[in-house]
């Protein structure tokens, strides 16, 4: 990966560690989880961009001693116990434009690892990635919300599920056999992040929706400030007040 990005010069995350789970995924070709449908539950499951966010040491710390526990208790381990230790193990999506492309690109240079630049799927993530890169697109980042990034995180991760459940055996390349291989439609969304234009999938999960309260002032007037869903917030914003000089 770190070839690639020097190559392409294009900036990925250093801190990203990928986890025994990921690694046995892609050793056993257990590229997609489920079916061919994202679910939230295992949104970070198999090959998602997901596993290609980046961690602090202390992530890095706890989870190597997460794993040494499941490893350690392999075949003792109650069903209750491994509930727990495999409890709160999503990851949080990207809230920001740069943390966003950046994630991207890193999760890009996976695919090309496992893959190759002929890859479908890596087309398109290279896509979506050279419309991000764009000048005009880098002027408007400001515009996209943390709901409007996850969104496209999703539509990545959705588009990823699809394109691995598409699955091939020796039969598929057997002499007359007409091989279908399988085909990304993330070039659907370019056109949403070009303009910034929040893109639209009906299994989007609702907790990672951003929702709308009323708030009520001291002076007894009510505004709407946006708060994220599922547990990711944004930066608490500095409260204002509304002084008449008389």
């Amino acid at each position: 990966m770190t070839d690639w990005s020097y190559q392409r010069r294009i900036p990925i995350d250093t801190g990203v560690f990928l986890d025994v789970d990921l690694v046995k995924a892609i050793v056993d070709l257990k590229f997609n989880p489920g079916e061919g449908v994202a679910h939230l539950n295992s949104a970070a499951k198999g090959l998602s961009i997901l596993a290609c966010r980046g961690r602090t040491s202390g992530e890095i710390e706890r989870q190597k001693e997460r794993e040494e526990a499941l490893t350690a208790t392999e075949k003792t381990r109650q069903l209750d116990e491994f509930l727990r230790l495999q409890k709160d193990q999503r990851r949080a999506p990207a809230d920001t434009f740069l943390e966003l492309k950046n994630n991207i690109a890193t999760f890009m240079g996976l695919i090309w690892v496992l893959f190759g630049s002929e890859c479908d799927y890596y087309k398109g993530l290279r896509n979506v990635y050279a419309t991000m890169d764009l000048r005009d697109v880098m002027a408007i980042k400001s515009h996209f919300t943390a709901e409007q990034c996850r969104r496209i995180t999703w539509a990545i991760i959705d588009d990823g599920r699809s394109y691995f459940d598409n699955v091939k055996t020796t039969l598929d390349f057997s002499a007359g056999a007409n091989t279908v291989f399988p085909q990304s439609y993330l070039v659907d969304i370019i056109k949403n992040v070009r303009y910034g234009i929040p893109v639209e999938r009906a299994n989007f999960p609702s907790e990672w929706l951003s929702q709308r309260k009323a708030v009520t002032h001291d002076q007894g007037q009510s505004s709407s400030r946006t708060h994220q869903g599922g547990g990711y917030s944004e930066r608490p914003r500095r409260r204002t007040t509304t002084t008449t000089h008389t």
